[in-house]
């Protein structure tokens, strides 16, 4: 009778066991919500341009989340609240390449740390403007207005916001094309 005691008393403590209250950060049984949160650090750098780009405000974000941060002056970020897991990080600045780091790895281990990302440089966008344009004949007060249809293509070199580029086209035509 006592041996049957015993087992039984043992076969409660188990089963007690097995419902394990799972509430250490960096137990990866804890539910996600509930798992230490690392901090992904680490700046970004424009491509020299004809204007002296602003590194304040480029944005770095872990795609297919709500994870991100802005860049200060110097181009530095923190990205905090990552989850343990393997991410890309994009950064996007406008008249710039977007620029993609794959394979950054964060584990439970390294909640509660920041961990540095390797620096990245995004290039100035580079590419064509392709466009046409029609105007009619007119006579007015004796005064007649011709013009014509052409199609132009021109190389574009973009420059920071609010700047203006010129494109060539054929001899003796050059025009303005703002690139945002």
């Amino acid at each position: 009778m006592t041996r049957a005691l015993t087992v039984l008393g043992l076969a409660a403590g188990l089963a007690a066991c097995s419902e394990l209250d799972h509430t250490n950060p960096y137990d990866p049984a804890t539910p996600p919500d509930q798992q230490a949160r690392a901090i992904l650090a680490g700046e970004i750098g424009l491509e020299p341009g004809p204007v002296a780009p602003s590194l304040a405000g480029i944005r770095v974000s872990i795609p297919g989340t709500s994870l991100g941060a802005d860049t200060d002056v110097a181009g530095r970020y923190a990205i905090t609240g990552v989850p343990a897991g393997t991410f890309a990080l994009q950064a996007v600045a406008p008249g710039y390449v977007t620029g993609t780091l794959t394979g950054i790895v964060v584990t439970l281990d390294d909640g509660g740390h920041a961990l540095a990302v390797p620096a990245m440089t995004l290039a100035l966008a580079r590419g064509a403007v392709t466009g046409s344009g029609r105007c009619m004949s007119a006579r007015i007060d004796g005064l007649t207005v011709v013009s014509s249809h052409r199609d132009r293509t021109a190389p574009v070199t973009p420059q920071p916001r609010g700047a203006g580029h010129t494109a060539r086209k054929p001899p003796s035509t050059t025009t303005s094309v703002p690139v945002m």
